[in-house]
């Protein structure tokens, strides 16, 4: 294994933020490398407010170099960042060095109508776990499961 995957997904709520930290620890435990970029922010943080153009230069690098782009898509539509993340790995995918990008869907209303906007479908593959069913273990060996596969 020892693949290293960026996650790509909302980061702004507490919720957010733990539940993130939560899957990467988790798939860590399983032998990936997890670049999470609310961990990667502490290091551009200036008495106490965000250099948000490192940031962002930061996620910018780490989207188009990690081996494999994890991207949640949960909400009414995907978080904005995330959206801009996916685009640029699937801008960059004649780089044959690298997978592609795998999207998280837990949010059962998206689920119920379909799954997420047309766009997102340009994704490699959709890891998709109702959030009704609240085992994290199920999603994680699913995710790992898309991870081994697109890694081939």
């Amino acid at each position: 294994m020892g693949q290293t995957i960026y996650w790509a997904g909302p980061l702004f709520t507490q919720a957010e933020r733990m539940w993130n930290r939560r899957c990467a620890d988790e798939l860590r435990t399983r032998g990936f490398t997890v670049v999470l970029p609310q961990e990667e922010a502490t290091a551009f943080m200036i008495k106490g407010k965000a250099d948000l153009k490192r940031i962002a230069e930061n996620c910018y690098q780490q989207a188009i170099t990690s081996d494999i782009l994890v991207a949640v898509l949960d909400g009414a539509d995907c978080d904005s960042g995330t959206g801009v993340e996916i685009g640029l790995r699937i801008g960059d995918r004649k780089t044959p060095s690298r997978a592609g990008v795998i999207g998280v869907l837990t949010d059962f209303r998206v689920i119920e109508r379909g799954g997420p906007n047309a766009m997102l479908t340009l994704v490699d593959d959709i890891v998709s776990v109702s959030s009704l069913h609240d085992d994290l273990n199920e999603l994680i060996s699913a995710l790992e499961s898309a991870i081994l596969r697109l890694s081939r």
